[in-house]
């Protein structure tokens, strides 16, 4: 491939050398031959090899593009598609409970969002915050309301029993999905992977959520069911969705006393977080948007049946652009229904549907008939297609002439994302005359086709589908009239969509129950990339191919520890052939036993990890650990140490705070930037005592030093070094420093 075969330069002979290359080698293989002349006919044969053989080289050299695109297809990758980027939205004014429809489009200084689920706007916000712990209660709906402010949502220790009371102005509706939205400061020193898999990622602790409702008449906190918590338990920022079963009752707590509210309340019931949340917006009216815009899309349903079977959609397209709809034939093609006013007055074998649509909901309502008045779909999974599309959108890309290698051009086929790309071919049904449609399935490329595969190509590069010439992919049936429909297809992607914030700005919707409505992005878009360039893909799929897929050495357990998801890892070390509590390591080894030692990014100076924090890095190694290896993952056993020391200063410097300050910076986990400090498992010894307060700008001399320990697993030299366990960490106790001025003596 063009990465690695640059480095290797194949034509690096010149015609001339390698004329000259050989003539040397005759006197060496056939001393007879002594007339080298041009007019020799083995010269011309020697210089017709030659030139062979340099343009042999010439092509070995070069790797085309076609070349690159097979070589990464045998690696199994390809170049990535570009990806759109996200972001979330908030809404203010609402006047009145308003539905928002998924695919709502939003306008963000000329590249356009949209919103990627339905939900419901309230005319209302969380009005209240109060935060109760254990040393007293706190009022934060001020700082709530200004974005740029961070506060703890369990106080600053976040211990058990702690609580997090938000307070509503107006009831929330029973038994519909309301959601709120944590933004959650994530700006720390050392990152963390997004949790994707609730199977790996354990939560530190356990949240409990509640409401303060009525209940067979009477009044109590009553248990909230939460859908979905995206947050984990506030460990990143987030949905919490939840549904109220019963009404809510309005009451009042401590600091919110002025009136009535209605109450949700969450509450941390067991553990502990390594690093407390630290909150700057609790949100609700807020949902998540992505950098695309849609021009048509699929909508399917599963067929019953029955007579008059209806279909209820929430979408955009549905409410404000063109809707179609096809039904699934016995042999696998979809033939198109039409829209009527009325069923009345149709047959059986009419093939209709009538449309309503809900200006309160803003849903869209289908009704088919019931076989007298009206055909009845017939039953079966997925048997059902809404075709929804943009006002103006001509899905019809043109029509086959039946030859093969046809091409056709895409409207803003450079903006296209690939992966969202249906196609229906046409062929006429000989009975009606009316075109039945096929899925055609797009494919990479068409080596593997054979004629009877119905397979298109999207060439990203010029816009453009490609159909094959039945060998490798049929040929489209040939028409009169346009016959190549596209059924799904967004426009999109790319870094443009990474926006900074409060670039959303208005909400492109032609319905006036929507007008004075304000929006805006309170973070910023992320995650768009372009589409990926060759090159690009190598570079990728030499790094992909270096990663480890067991875990085999320490690096690859250090390298896979800081993938784990959710979490914070500062720091990790892995001791073979280790269990905790084995003595007189490494002397003595414990074969077939791997000790993983992780340390959490935390605001403490001895930070312990959670059982979740421990168990996530377990599940997250487990499908790497070769199959005899025992696994453990602990924290560090942290050993306090205190130092007691007699120092002659210089009369002026240094004072016992700064001695102080030295060994505690170096008695520590971390240095000062809140990296690698103590190296696990080394042993304390005086003599770097001694060698640390020597260095200290204003000390003279040292004139004794004796430490003290506590914690597990340690030992006492004679010589009054401390020897730690392998997976012990030191951290500073309370130090003794005495001072005695040099000019006293």
């Amino acid at each position: 491939m063009e990465g690695l075969l640059s480095k290797m330069n194949l034509d690096d002979r010149a015609y001339e050398q390698i004329v000259q290359e050989a003539r040397h080698t005759i006197p060496k293989l056939i001393a007879q031959w002594t007339d080298e002349n041009a007019h020799d006919p083995g010269i011309t044969f020697l210089e017709l090899f030659a030139w062979l053989t340099e343009m042999q080289q010439y092509y070995l050299n070069r790797v085309s593009a076609k070349s690159t695109h097979k070589f990464l297809k045998v690696l199994g990758a390809r170049p990535k598609e570009a990806t759109c980027a996200r972001t979330v939205v908030t809404f203010q004014r609402v006047p009145k409970p308003l539905p928002l429809l998924s695919g709502s489009k939003l306008a963000a200084k000329g590249e356009v969002f949209e919103i990627e689920t339905s939900s419901v706007l309230f005319p209302f916000q969380i009005s209240k915050v109060i935060v109760r712990t254990e040393t007293g209660s706190y009022d934060f709906s001020d700082v709530n309301d200004n974005f740029d402010t961070l506060w703890h949502p369990f106080g600053e220790l976040a211990e058990e029993k702690s609580s997090i009371y938000l307070g509503f102005d107006e009831p929330l509706p029973e038994e519909q999905l309301v959601s709120l939205y944590f933004f959650l400061f994530e700006d720390y020193p050392v990152s963390c992977q997004p949790i994707v898999d609730q199977r790996v990622f354990v939560p530190p602790v356990e949240l409990s959520w509640t409401y303060y409702g009525k209940s067979e008449g009477n009044a109590a906190w009553l248990p909230l069911t939460v859908v979905a918590d995206e947050t984990y338990a506030l460990s990143q920022s987030g949905f919490v969705k939840f549904m109220l079963r019963h009404p809510l009752e309005p009451t009042t707590l401590l600091l919110a006393s002025d009136k009535p509210r209605y109450w949700l309340c969450c509450t941390i019931e067991k553990g502990g977080y390594e690093l407390p949340p630290k909150v700057l917006q609790v949100s609700l009216n807020t949902v998540s948007a992505v950098h695309r815009e849609t021009q048509c899309k699929i909508v399917e349903f599963d067929g019953e049946g029955t007579p008059h079977q209806r279909f209820f959609c929430s979408e955009y397209l549905a409410y404000y652009g063109q809707v179609g709809i096809q039904v699934r034939r016995p042999d696998g093609s979809w033939e198109d229904w039409q829209e009527v006013d009325d069923l009345a007055g149709y047959g059986p074998q009419d093939r209709i549907f009538v449309l309503h649509r809900n200006p309160a909901t803003k849903q869209v309502e289908i009704q088919f008939g019931d076989g007298q008045e009206g055909k009845i779909p017939p039953k079966g999974k997925n048997a059902i297609r809404l075709l929804l599309s943009e006002n103006g959108f001509n899905a019809l890309v043109g029509r086959s002439n039946g030859l093969p290698h046809q091409s056709f051009a895409l409207y803003r086929g450079e903006r296209v994302i690939g992966n969202t790309l249906l196609l229906q071919i046409g062929r006429k049904h000989a009975p009606t005359g009316e075109f039945i449609w096929e899925y055609w399935t797009s494919v990479e490329d068409f080596d593997t086709s054979t004629p009877e595969d119905r397979h298109f190509v999207w060439d990203a590069e010029n816009g453009r589908i490609l159909f094959g010439n039945n060998e490798t992919g049929s040929i489209p049936e040939a028409a009169e009239a346009d016959n190549i429909r596209l059924i799904s297809c967004q426009f999109g992607g790319g870094v443009q969509g990474n926006i900074n914030k409060n670039v959303i700005e208005q909400l492109l919707v032609d319905d006036e129950d929507y007008i004075g409505v304000a929006v805006t992005n309170p973070v910023v878009g992320k995650g768009g990339a372009n589409k990926e360039e060759r090159n690009e893909a190598i570079l990728r799929v030499q790094a992909e191919l270096s990663e480890p897929t067991r875990a085999v050495t320490n690096e690859d357990y250090e390298r896979l520890v800081k993938k784990a998801p959710g979490v914070r890892v500062a720091r990790v070390k892995v001791l073979p052939l280790y269990w905790p509590g084995l003595r007189d390591y490494p002397r003595n080894t414990a074969p077939g036993h791997v000790t993983v030692v992780v340390v959490p990014h935390s605001e403490k100076k001895n930070p312990v990890p959670s059982q979740g924090f421990l168990q996530t890095i377990r599940n997250h190694l487990e499908p790497y650990r070769l199959l005899t290896t025992e696994l453990h993952v602990v924290g560090p056993e942290y050993i306090k140490v205190s130092v007691h020391a007699n120092v002659v200063v210089d009369h002026q410097l240094p004072s016992v705070d700064e001695i102080v300050r030295v060994l505690n910076q170096y008695l520590s986990p971390f240095n000062s930037e809140g990296v690698k400090g103590w190296t696990f498992g080394r042993t304390v010894y005086r003599a770097d005592i001694f060698g640390v307060l020597n260095g200290i700008k204003g000390v003279l001399y040292v004139e004794d030093v004796w430490i003290e320990a506590d914690g597990k697993g340690i030992s006492l030299k004679k010589n009054g070094d401390i020897v730690i366990p392998p997976h012990g960490l030191v951290y500073s106790g309370e130090h003794d420093i005495r001072l005695t001025a040099a000019f006293s003596r």
